[in-house]
């Protein structure tokens, strides 16, 4: 055991290499499947972002028609610029919620790539990633995901592992506890319940990550990256490894995340939005951007090898916050993935 590194009921070690790419290459992986070709999504996409950037020239010129009696200050043309900007990020999202509701409502679904037809059980890793939450939150949700898991008898093997990185002492003395409570009470269960906590969250998520890859990656061919106070279903997580086996070119599935349990105004307000617009949207967005799809950081399954042999980040040169670690990590793997 590593000097500041504390664990509880964890495998031998199966280390994944994890090279830290460099953008100014090209990274192919030799033993990656040759990627799918849809004729049809850059038709998707032209299609999109024509009405993104027609709704937006027509939203400026009224913006600017607004502003030009008595002529265009250095003030109001900042102003029309920074409203462009602004109203091209509402524009994306509301084209594609309107696309997307066209293709559920021509019954059309996202093309489907090559599938096996007989597609070989998969062991598929849970990762609650969690920074000095409330312990109690996290391990019941961690609870609840085992014996959903224990009650459907799929063809698949999961393990949870709880990868804290967790500063607060007090904070890290009740995970320990919760963590071994937790794992009393599911001894007997199917879903082996793992905790690893870190003394230095060295790189934050990104190391959290890697450090799980290069320790223990090699045991498992997916993982399904939940944050501290995610809840996925079984028929979730089963649904998710079976695309993932069926799809040996898939390397990242992302999910649509709903928000649960709301409690305040504000929370279910959001939660109607997402009910509403959240489906639509995902597949408008599935539609248009074909096999190249984002990755929202988190209730995602990714395949492990890809993730390892491809998402390697670098530190950039130079000062923050244009150098150091990459911030908007997700966004950067998915790239790397594809």
């Amino acid at each position: 055991m590593d000097i500041g590194t504390a664990m509880t009921g964890l495998p031998k070690d199966a280390p994944l290499a994890m090279p830290e790419q460099c953008f100014r290459t090209r990274f192919n992986d030799p033993v990656a499947p040759a990627c799918a070709v849809d004729r049809a999504w850059p038709f998707a996409a032209i299609a999109v972002f024509a009405a993104v950037l027609l709704l937006t020239g027509l939203a400026v010129r009224e913006m600017v028609a607004i502003l030009k009696p008595g002529g265009l200050t250095v003030l109001e043309i900042a102003i029309a610029v920074l409203f462009s900007l602004t109203f091209l990020g509402i524009a994306i999202g509301c084209v594609t919620a309107i696309y997307g509701a066209g293709v559920c409502l021509s019954a059309g679904r996202p093309s489907r790539r090559r599938r096996r037809e007989r597609p070989e059980p998969v062991s598929v890793a849970l990762l609650m990633l969690t920074y000095n939450e409330e312990p109690d939150a996290v391990f019941a949700n961690v609870a609840a995901m085992a014996r959903d898991l224990a009650g459907l008898q799929g063809r698949h093997w999961f393990s949870i592992y709880v990868l804290s990185d967790t500063t607060d002492r007090a904070i890290a003395a009740r995970e320990a506890e919760a963590a071994a409570f937790t794992r009393h009470e599911l001894a007997r269960g199917p879903v082996p319940i793992h905790y690893r906590r870190r003394e230095a969250n060295t790189d934050r998520k990104v190391g959290n990550l890697r450090d799980w890859c290069t320790r223990w990656g090699g045991h498992h061919d997916g993982m399904i990256v939940l944050d501290a106070d995610s809840l996925m279903s079984a028929d979730a997580i089963v649904a998710l490894s079976d695309a993932l086996a069926e799809d040996p070119r898939a390397g990242l599935i992302q999910t649509v995340p709903a928000i649960c349990e709301d409690q305040t105004l504000f929370a279910r307000v959001q939660a109607f939005c997402g009910a509403l617009t959240g489906q639509v949207f995902a597949h408008g967005l599935a539609r248009w951007s074909g096999t190249d799809a984002n990755y929202w950081g988190h209730n995602a399954i990714i395949r492990v090898s890809a993730f390892a042999a491809a998402a390697g980040l670098p530190r950039l040169s130079g000062r923050a916050p244009f150098g150091g670690l990459v911030m908007s990590h997700d966004f950067v793997e998915a790239a790397l993935i594809r």
